[in-house]
């Protein structure tokens, strides 16, 4: 199994973090060998810079797109894609068009994740579902298009609409699992996930990235155990 670092996308996605904060993310990826920071498009050119400074660290930027509503129209989200790429950043989050989807125009919804896809000029592309304000159902029918799509992620939630507690963010990343069983697209799981504990049965189910603010306190946790266990 690989390291747990590299299933984790340490996120920053507070409105009312300050500039240093964003500093503090960068040196805890670097110290923790995170597979992703990921921070709002305002932050992506301050901490790819940061993280650039160390030829060594492989950490991706990690941009989300039309956080948190999934509603901004396509040339804007296309804007959005276009500036994070161009400050630097290697993998995107998009929130999905929820009123679409529950408004059954599966076309619309596709002809946006069409125009999303081909923007994104081939870096990783994340689809955030948002399952906490969907149906069984339309989570089915939303996944299969992004996985027509070619899109590399879906990923449970924002954070932010509707806050999960982790039994619920497990059943979902679950399901969402077993849609892309035998397809090239993996899962992301974020919400309610704080605990060592929690991200080992993620990754047991066979999620293949961790969106969590609580990165640190998770790497500390596994770090005590390896020193009690010696």
């Amino acid at each position: 199994m690989n390291t747990l670092p590299s299933y984790i996308d340490h996120t920053l996605l507070s409105a009312s973090a300050p500039f240093g904060d964003y500093s503090a993310a960068v040196r805890d990826c670097k110290e923790f060998k995170f597979k992703g920071l990921c921070v709002n498009p305002f932050f992506v050119k301050l901490v790819s810079n940061l993280l650039h400074t160390d030829p060594f660290c492989k950490t991706s930027v990690v941009s989300v797109i039309s956080f948190p509503l999934g509603l901004e129209d396509i040339l804007s989200k296309c804007d959005e894609i276009d500036h994070a790429i161009v400050h630097g950043a290697t993998e995107l989050d998009l929130v999905a068009n929820l009123s679409s989807i529950k408004s059954g125009d599966y076309k619309r919804y596709e002809d946006e994740l069409q125009a999303v896809r081909e923007e994104s000029q081939g870096h990783i592309l994340k689809l955030i579902l948002e399952v906490g304000l969907l149906t069984d159902e339309e989570i089915k029918k939303a996944s299969e298009i992004a996985i027509k799509l070619g899109y590399n992620f879906l990923k449970t939630s924002t954070g932010v609409n509707v806050r999960l507690p982790f039994e619920e963010t497990f059943r979902y990343s679950k399901m969402l699992v077993e849609i892309t069983n035998g397809t090239r697209t993996e899962v992301k799981a974020s919400g309610g996930i704080s605990s060592l504990d929690q991200c080992r049965k993620l990754i047991d189910i066979g999620v293949k990235r961790i969106g969590t603010s609580q990165a640190v306190k998770i790497m500390e946790e596994l770090n005590n155990e390896k020193r009690v266990s010696k």
